[in-house]
C-alpha cells in the first residue's frame, strides 16, 4: 500500500472494524472521517500512534460527537510495543501517512480494549 493512501468502506449497517494495528517499529498518523449510520453526522478523527519496542503510544483528536446509542464508537488497546484501534461505523474513509498491513479488517474489539470517549 502506498504512503498517503485513502481507504474507504461504505456499509449501510455499522460493524466493528480493526481500523489499524500499529506495530513493528513504525509511527503513523491516520486521518479518518467516520459515520455510524447515514442519518448521523460524520466525525473527523486524527490518530497519531507509534508501535515500537517498549515505546507504544496513542494520541486521539476528535471533531464531532461520539456520545449516544446511534453514534460512532471507538476503542483502543495498547501494550508495550503496539497499538490497536477499532471503530464501530458504517462509512469509513481513512488516509494513512505510512503503509500499514493490518487496516480496516472486520473484527470485534478485544475484550480488554478501552473506550475512546474524547481526546487522548
Amino acid at each position: 500500500m502506498p504512503t498517503c493512501s485513502y481507504l474507504r468502506i461504505n456499509s449501510v449497517t455499522p460493524k466493528w472494524y480493526l481500523l489499524a494495528h500499529i506495530a513493528g517499529e513504525i509511527a503513523v498518523s491516520i486521518d479518518a472521517c467516520l459515520t455510524s449510520y447515514q442519518n448521523t453526522l460524520p466525525v473527523k478523527v486524527t490518530f497519531n500512534a507509534i508501535g515500537y519496542s517498549n515505546l507504544a503510544n496513542l494520541k486521539v483528536y476528535l471533531t464531532g460527537n461520539i456520545q449516544g446509542s446511534y453514534n460512532l464508537k471507538l476503542k483502543y488497546k495498547k501494550d508495550a510495543s503496539s497499538v490497536k484501534i477499532w471503530c464501530f461505523a458504517g462509512d469509513i474513509t481513512i488516509m494513512l501517512s505510512r503503509p500499514l498491513s493490518n487496516v480496516l479488517i472486520e473484527q470485534e474489539p478485544d475484550k480488554d480494549s478501552i473506550d475512546i470517549t474524547g481526546n487522548i
